[in-house]
């Protein structure tokens, strides 16, 4: 089966379909030149990404530009009125054996020119790209979302996957194993975040997702991993505790509780952005809709409905069931939180 390069470079950035994600994943069995394309193109990208993003031209730079022209105009004025006579006889110097006619002055203008236009384009293809990475992320996101909501609408309480209060499923990347043990996870995975392409990070949301009872039966050290990576990119809801029990949140149609977001580094007690260039994160609420959320509007002091955090400020479960409180993979629900 023959893929484009086009194709192939979708599927590297996590922005193919189902449909040709798994012809692709299919032919790599037998496929040794498949293999080696990959391979390149990965590779290729994985250069790309470690390139600083920052291209933005300085404010100034097409005033700069043109009083740059308008003071080589005037030069050439006053040479031209100090000689009495035509440049382009004080020029004709540079005109190389070859015959041609372009001077010095037309070599800069077009060094400008060029210079100007890659400052302006640059940026621009940047910014489709963070857009398009962006859009494929709050795509995985509703598509996760659409498990969860077919999760609960199969059960009586109409609740989320649970998390367990202690023990080994007392981790919030559980709900992945849930999801996958009904049938939910049609690929078996989640798809990782396309914005966190080349960067490294304990998750491997591309491993296939283990049954509850192969993870019941795997080693501490085996738990352990699957604890850090099952989740992939992305943040769950640590559920909610009612009257001192914890519990998984319910499906209620919220426009303001949150289920599912991208993943940010808890440093120092403190959250940090790595996804989409650290500019913001898309969440996914309870309604279905996913929403892009500004970096700076999470860490304001102002807010007052931090999704990493319940009403106590930690990063444990929330406290009531409108206290949405996401964490990554490897957090467990419960702390001294809910001895208060």
């Amino acid at each position: 089966m023959s893929f484009s390069d086009e194709e192939i470079i979708a599927y590297l950035l996590g922005e193919a379909d189902h449909e040709l994600s798994n012809r692709i994943r299919s032919s790599l069995s037998n496929d040794e030149d498949l293999v080696d394309r990959i391979t390149h193109f990965r590779i290729v990208l994985n250069h790309l990404d470690e390139l600083s993003e920052q291209f933005e031209p300085p404010t100034d730079l097409v005033e700069k530009t043109i009083a740059r022209i308008d003071s080589t105009e005037l030069v050439e004025s006053e040479v031209k009125t100090e000689f009495d006579e035509p440049v382009e006889s004080c020029l004709s110097a540079s005109i190389d054996a070859s015959g041609s006619t372009r001077s010095w002055m037309d070599s800069v203008v077009l060094t400008v020119s060029l210079t100007v236009l890659c400052c302006l384009t640059i940026p621009a293809i940047l910014r489709a790209r963070f857009e398009s990475r962006r859009a494929q992320c709050a795509d995985n996101l509703r598509q996760t979302g659409h498990s969860l909501f077919e999760y609960a609408l199969r059960r009586p309480d109409l609740r989320f996957p649970s998390i367990s209060s202690s023990g080994p499923e007392a981790f919030s990347g559980v709900f992945v194993i849930r999801l996958n043990d009904a049938g939910l996870l049609p690929s078996g995975r989640l798809q990782p975040c396309p914005s966190m392409n080349g960067i490294d990070r304990q998750s491997t949301p591309s491993l296939p997702v283990p049954s509850l009872e192969q993870f019941c039966a795997a080693s501490e050290s085996q738990q352990e991993c699957i604890k850090c990576s099952v989740g992939g990119d992305y943040a769950y809801n640590l559920g909610v505790c009612e009257n001192g029990v914890l519990d998984a949140p319910k499906y209620l149609g919220s426009s303001h509780f949150a289920i599912l977001s991208d993943a940010p580094l808890f440093v120092n007690d403190s959250e940090e952005f790595i996804a989409h260039d650290g500019k913001g994160i898309n969440i996914l609420f309870d309604d279905g809709q996913v929403r892009f959320f500004n970096s700076d509007w999470i860490h304001a002091d102002e807010n007052t409905d931090n999704p990493f955090r319940n009403v106590f400020g930690a990063h444990e479960a929330g406290m009531n069931r409108m206290d949405a409180s996401l964490a990554p993979s490897r957090f467990p629900p419960l702390g001294q939180t809910v001895a208060h």
